[in-house]
């Protein structure tokens, strides 16, 4: 049988590949799950790692602490030179991948707890 290199199955389908994910893609995304959870799915590292990331904001736009929640509910972003290589691999595979937060319907009560400044959509 024929082998074909991970590298050409992760190529873009319009570069003749087939849009698979890596392996080491696949592991961030899901280290990224822990990161997105909800509070009470929370894994202990996930507070540490949004506070490294909270400290890592780029200097614009200006957003003031008390109105920042989190990069992957609002439209600012970390500088990625001043993150731990982890969280940097974690960020860059976000992107590539636009892995965002949407929700079909959000409950009244989640929608009341969910930031006003600088929100995604």
């Amino acid at each position: 049988h024929n082998a074909v290199s991970m590298d050409i199955l992760s190529s873009p389908i319009s570069k003749g590949g087939k849009n698979i994910l890596n392996l080491q893609d696949l592991i961030e995304l899901k280290w990224l799950k822990g990161l997105l959870a909800l509070t009470l799915e929370r894994p202990p590292w996930a507070f540490f790692a949004n506070m490294i990331i909270d400290k890592a904001m780029q200097n614009s736009p200006i957003v003031r602490q008390n109105a920042k929640i989190s990069t992957f509910l609002q439209t600012w972003d970390p500088s990625l030179k001043n993150l731990p290589t982890h969280l940097k691999h974690i960020l860059k595979v976000t992107k590539r991948h636009n892995v965002r937060w949407e929700a079909i319907t959000i409950e009244p009560t989640v929608a009341c707890q969910l930031p006003i400044w600088f929100h995604i959509g």
